[in-house]
């Protein structure tokens, strides 16, 4: 187990994504998430490392795609 644990554990469990064997790297789906809250969201389409015990890509992949559409996050 890796400590101190990777990424922000409670904004991790608010946005309920599966952690898989490979995936997106949590740090930089948290922050990609982050700025699509703030004032100037990205501009750009999210590009995220793979990595070991990352978030399911299906699942970032949907929620993104909700906030980027405007209908609002979805989970997988």
């Amino acid at each position: 187990m890796q400590w101190p644990p990777k990424g922000d554990t409670e904004f991790s469990l608010e946005l309920g994504f599966k952690i898989v064997r490979r995936g997106y790297d949590r740090v930089q789906v948290q922050d990609y998430i982050r700025r699509m809250s703030s004032t100037a969201p990205p501009a750009e389409p999210p590009s995220f490392e793979m990595d070991r015990r990352g978030y399911d890509c299906a699942q970032v992949d949907a929620y993104i795609e909700g906030l980027r559409s405007g209908a609002g996050p979805t989970a997988g």
